[in-house]
């Protein structure tokens, strides 16, 4: 590029209305190598190596064609509704306003540069592009995040999750940073649109006109302050305050619904948690009174209401939960000491209860004589036991000695089958010998 054009022509270039509309519409692509080598040309051109300072150069070679190119070429890009590209959009747009806001370096701080009536209107135009395009931001940033979500699930990688969330919030600060710089700069926009000769009545119909735009986007920005990360809420509460004070310096009216979003915000109540802290409610609640003190009361008071019947409904709850369990957990541990019963009545049905025996009376010397005369007739009375027999079926063999003697002991005339038999054997022996006069030696 630079052996074909040289510097100068190139300024040239870039103060030309079509072409500097091409630029500046590359600047602002949503394709990164388009936005690279447009960038790479400003560098060229102005021989500088920071986007800041190219920027500034541009601005300096011809301010009006700048703001109406850009103009334009913002409303071009806001129309594409995406995540990736609004994230390098919002830099590019932050160093664009750095320099015309800064309160040192700042283009606008000459006025000379806005000469005419229509580079007035062209700034005032652009104003309400950017605020316009910064309450899209508001808006579409929590469509974004549930695209987001639904694609970390799918592609369930923890590092690639985070990198997510950490450009979410670094995109919510520069929105939140862009915001602020913007609105630093209302006092010096005023300065540099203002007309020539005009009355009191005038400049402060010129003022509302430029911060109708903004008192717009209040709404949305309220809803930021559901933010839990702490220092983007101290931001979206700053800026949220700074908007409110501007409004009630311009005597303009905020909605009674922007209002009840931030005391219930404030209030915490069902559907608008927060982490406001106590002294950035106080700083929200002062402003919201300066606009409706009846509102703001009637939000805290309902608030209140509804967090003590809450409280009532909870200690009812757990009083109810103590009464129900109490009866379980005695059952229980009767069940592990006692026989398990429906009722009462039952368990004192199912048995006596048991006594300490009582002590035993005690006894004259005479009762103690005729009871020990009972007993020792009674063990008298009674036969001796019988001993025990052998296991399995007797077939144990006696000897004669033993069946002599085991006749003479038994009393009970108890005897087994051999010992029948045996017996019965020996008599008819005897007899035998009787017949033949023999006398057997053993019956001698």
């Amino acid at each position: 590029m630079t052996q074909t054009f040289q510097a100068p022509s190139l300024k040239q270039l870039l103060c030309n209305d079509d072409a500097s509309l091409g630029f500046w519409s590359c600047i602002l692509s949503p394709e990164e190598k388009v936005y690279e080598s447009s960038i790479g040309f400003l560098y060229e051109t102005f021989d500088v190596d920071d986007r800041f300072e190219a920027f500034k150069e541009a601005m300096k070679l011809n301010l009006p064609v700048v703001l109406k190119s850009f103009k334009h070429a913002l409303d071009n890009f806001a129309e594409i509704k995406l995540f990736t590209p609004s994230q390098r959009g919002v830099k590019i747009l932050m160093d664009f306003v750095k320099c015309l806001f800064n309160p040192i370096h700042g283009v606008l701080i000459d006025t000379s540069r806005l000469t005419d009536e229509s580079s007035k209107d062209t700034m005032a135009e652009l104003w309400n592009s950017c605020w316009s395009y910064l309450d899209l931001l508001y808006r579409k940033i929590f469509s974004w995040v549930g695209q987001y979500e639904k694609l970390k699930a799918a592609l369930n990688n923890p590092q690639q999750s985070e990198k997510i969330n950490g450009d979410f919030r670094e995109f919510t600060r520069d929105v939140l940073d862009l915001s602020c710089l913007f609105l630093n700069g209302y006092q010096l926009l005023i300065g540099a649109v203002i007309p020539d000769i005009v009355i009191d009545d005038e400049i402060l119909e010129l003022k509302r006109r430029l911060f109708k735009v903004v008192l717009a986007t209040v709404k949305d920005v309220t809803l930021w302050l559901k933010l839990s990360d702490p220092a983007l809420l101290q931001r979206c509460v700053q800026l949220t305050t700074n908007m409110l004070d501007i409004c009630h310096e311009l005597k303009m009216d905020v909605e009674k619904e922007t209002l009840s979003v931030v005391v219930k915000l404030c209030a915490k109540m069902k559907k608008f948690n927060s982490k406001l802290s106590t002294e950035q409610v106080g700083e929200l609640i002062v402003r919201a009174r300066k606009f409706d003190d009846k509102l703001v009361d009637d939000i805290l008071h309902e608030a209140e209401e509804y967090r003590k019947s809450k409280m009532q409904l909870l200690s009812s709850s757990a009083s109810s939960r103590e009464s129900s369990v109490e009866p379980i957990k005695i059952t229980a541990s009767i069940q592990h000491q006692r026989p398990h019963q429906q009722t009462l009545t039952s368990f004192l049905k199912k048995g006596p209860i048991e006594s300490k025996p009582a002590a035993p009376k005690r006894l004259s010397a005479l009762e103690l004589a005729n009871m020990k005369l009972q007993e020792k007739r009674k063990q008298q009375s009674m036969p001796a036991p019988a001993p025990a027999r052998p296991s399995g079926f007797n077939k144990k063999k006696h000897t004669d000695s033993d069946s002599d003697s085991d006749s003479e002991s038994d009393d009970g005339g108890l005897f087994t089958k051999e010992q029948v038999a045996e017996k019965m054997k020996k008599t008819k022996t005897a007899f035998r010998s009787l017949q033949h006069g023999r006398i057997h030696p053993k019956m001698c």
